[in-house]
C-alpha cells in the first residue's frame, strides 16, 4: 500500500476526483456520520474501515460511549471493521478490543479508548497489506442501534 494517510475530517470536503488523485488503496475512517455508498468503496482496492468505539454489533450508530455508559455496561469496546454499502456499522469485524468501565467519566472513558487505537490501526493495516485480514460476520441477533443523543450527558 502506499504511504500516507488521508485523515477522514479532510474527506468532508473533497469529491471522488481529488480523492481518487491522491490514489489511495484503503480508506481508515472514524467517527464518521455518513453513510457510505458502493460507489465510494469502489475507489479503494482495499476497502474502507471505520473505527467504531463499541463491541459491535452492539450500540451501532453515533454516540456508543454514551449510549454503554448509560446503560452500564462493563465492558466499552473498539470495533475495526470494514464499511458495507449503505449500511450504518454492520460490516464484517477484522479485530475488537475493550477496556473495562466502573462508572468513570467519559473523559477518562476516551482517553482509556484512545490509548489502543494505534495499535489495532497498525495491526489491521499489517492484516490488510498482507491479504491475511479476519473477518467476522456481525452477529444480528445481539445486533442494536442508538440515534444521536439529544440529551447531554450526566455522567
Amino acid at each position: 500500500m502506499g504511504s500516507g494517510y488521508i485523515y477522514d475530517a479532510a474527506i468532508k470536503g473533497i469529491d471522488k476526483k481529488q480523492l481518487v488523485a491522491y490514489d489511495p488503496d484503503l480508506l481508515i475512517l472514524a467517527g464518521y456520520p455518513v453513510i457510505i455508498k458502493n460507489a465510494w468503496i469502489k475507489l479503494f482496492p482495499k476497502g474502507i474501515i471505520n473505527i467504531h468505539t463499541s463491541l459491535l454489533p452492539k450500540y451501532r450508530g453515533r454516540h456508543p460511549v454514551d449510549w454503554a455508559m448509560e446503560k452500564k455496561e462493563k465492558e466499552i469496546g473498539i470495533t475495526i471493521h470494514y464499511i458495507q454499502d449503505g449500511t450504518i456499522d454492520t460490516g464484517d469485524i477484522i479485530l475488537q478490543d475493550s477496556v473495562s468501565y466502573h462508572g468513570e467519566g467519559y473523559n477518562k472513558v476516551i482517553k482509556k479508548l484512545a490509548t489502543k487505537i494505534p495499535d489495532m490501526v497498525k495491526c489491521v493495516i499489517k492484516q490488510i497489506e498482507c491479504g491475511c485480514a479476519y473477518r467476522r460476520k456481525q452477529n444480528e441477533d445481539v445486533a442494536s442501534y442508538y440515534p444521536k443523543r439529544t440529551k447531554p450527558r450526566i455522567y
